[in-house]
Protein backbone atom coordinates (compact mmCIF):
# COMPACT_ATOMS: atom_id res chain seq x y z
CA UNK A 1 0.00 0.00 0.00
CA UNK A 2 2.97 2.37 0.32
CA UNK A 3 3.06 2.94 -3.43
CA UNK A 4 -0.71 3.32 -3.71
CA UNK A 5 -0.55 6.95 -2.53
CA UNK A 6 2.04 8.07 -5.10
CA UNK A 7 -0.70 9.24 -7.45
CA UNK A 8 -2.06 11.53 -4.74
CA UNK A 9 1.42 12.88 -4.11
CA UNK A 10 1.82 13.64 -7.81
CA UNK A 11 -1.44 15.59 -7.80
CA UNK A 12 -0.37 17.44 -4.69
CA UNK A 13 2.97 18.40 -6.27
CA UNK A 14 1.14 19.71 -9.34
CA UNK A 15 -1.12 21.82 -7.12
CA UNK A 16 1.88 23.19 -5.23
CA UNK A 17 3.64 24.08 -8.48
CA UNK A 18 0.50 25.81 -9.75
CA UNK A 19 0.17 27.74 -6.48
CA UNK A 20 3.83 28.86 -6.71
CA UNK A 21 3.27 30.10 -10.26
CA UNK A 22 0.15 31.98 -9.19
CA UNK A 23 2.00 33.54 -6.25
CA UNK A 24 4.74 34.78 -8.59
CA UNK A 25 2.10 36.26 -10.88
CA UNK A 26 0.31 38.01 -8.02
CA UNK A 27 3.59 39.31 -6.58
CA UNK A 28 4.51 40.78 -9.97
CA UNK A 29 1.06 42.35 -10.15
CA UNK A 30 1.51 43.85 -6.68
CA UNK A 31 4.85 45.40 -7.67
CA UNK A 32 3.00 47.41 -10.32
CA UNK A 33 0.13 48.59 -8.11
CA UNK A 34 0.44 51.74 -6.02
CA UNK A 35 -1.36 53.00 -2.94
CA UNK A 36 -1.43 56.61 -1.79
CA UNK A 37 -2.20 58.15 1.57
CA UNK A 38 -2.21 61.79 2.64
CA UNK A 39 -1.82 63.43 6.04
CA UNK A 40 -2.46 67.19 6.12
CA UNK A 41 -0.54 68.03 2.95
CA UNK A 42 2.02 65.23 3.08
CA UNK A 43 1.42 62.33 0.70
CA UNK A 44 3.12 58.99 0.32
CA UNK A 45 2.81 56.49 -2.51
CA UNK A 46 3.92 52.90 -2.00
CA UNK A 47 3.87 49.85 -4.24
CA UNK A 48 2.01 46.66 -3.46
CA UNK A 49 5.33 45.06 -2.53
CA UNK A 50 5.88 47.70 0.19
CA UNK A 51 8.38 49.96 -1.59
CA UNK A 52 8.03 53.70 -0.97
CA UNK A 53 7.74 55.20 -4.44
CA UNK A 54 7.15 58.86 -3.65
CA UNK A 55 6.75 61.34 -0.82
CA UNK A 56 5.37 64.79 -1.59
CA UNK A 57 5.08 67.71 0.79
CA UNK A 58 2.86 70.68 0.06
CA UNK A 59 5.00 73.85 0.32
CA UNK A 60 2.35 75.40 2.59
CA UNK A 61 3.01 72.65 5.14
CA UNK A 62 6.71 73.56 5.16
CA UNK A 63 5.84 77.14 6.05
CA UNK A 64 3.51 76.18 8.93
CA UNK A 65 4.96 73.02 10.46
CA UNK A 66 8.05 72.64 12.58
CA UNK A 67 10.36 69.66 12.13
CA UNK A 68 8.62 67.40 14.65
CA UNK A 69 5.17 68.08 13.13
CA UNK A 70 6.52 67.39 9.62
CA UNK A 71 8.13 64.16 10.81
CA UNK A 72 4.84 63.05 12.35
CA UNK A 73 2.92 63.82 9.14
CA UNK A 74 5.42 61.90 7.00
CA UNK A 75 5.21 58.96 9.39
CA UNK A 76 1.41 59.03 9.31
CA UNK A 77 1.25 59.14 5.50
CA UNK A 78 3.80 56.34 5.09
CA UNK A 79 2.10 54.15 7.69
CA UNK A 80 -1.34 54.63 6.15
CA UNK A 81 -0.14 53.84 2.63
CA UNK A 82 1.74 50.76 3.88
CA UNK A 83 -1.32 49.49 5.77
CA UNK A 84 -3.46 49.78 2.65
CA UNK A 85 -0.86 48.03 0.46
CA UNK A 86 -0.41 45.27 3.05
CA UNK A 87 -4.15 44.74 3.35
CA UNK A 88 -4.59 44.35 -0.40
CA UNK A 89 -1.55 42.05 -0.68
CA UNK A 90 -2.79 39.93 2.21
CA UNK A 91 -6.18 39.56 0.53
CA UNK A 92 -4.75 38.62 -2.86
CA UNK A 93 -2.12 36.22 -1.55
CA UNK A 94 -4.47 34.85 1.11
CA UNK A 95 -6.87 33.67 -1.58
CA UNK A 96 -4.06 31.59 -3.08
CA UNK A 97 -3.10 29.97 0.20
CA UNK A 98 -6.67 29.31 1.28
CA UNK A 99 -6.17 31.35 4.43
CA UNK A 100 -3.02 29.47 5.46
CA UNK A 101 -0.63 31.70 7.36
CA UNK A 102 2.78 31.43 5.74
CA UNK A 103 5.59 32.93 7.89
CA UNK A 104 7.24 35.98 6.35
CA UNK A 105 4.53 36.55 3.77
CA UNK A 106 2.94 39.57 5.49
Amino acid sequence: MIFGNLGNMGDMLKKIKHMQEEMKRVQAELREETYKATAEGVSCTVSGDMEVREIKIDPAVLQKADASKLEALVGEAVTSAMHEAKSVAKGKLGRLTGGLSIPGMF
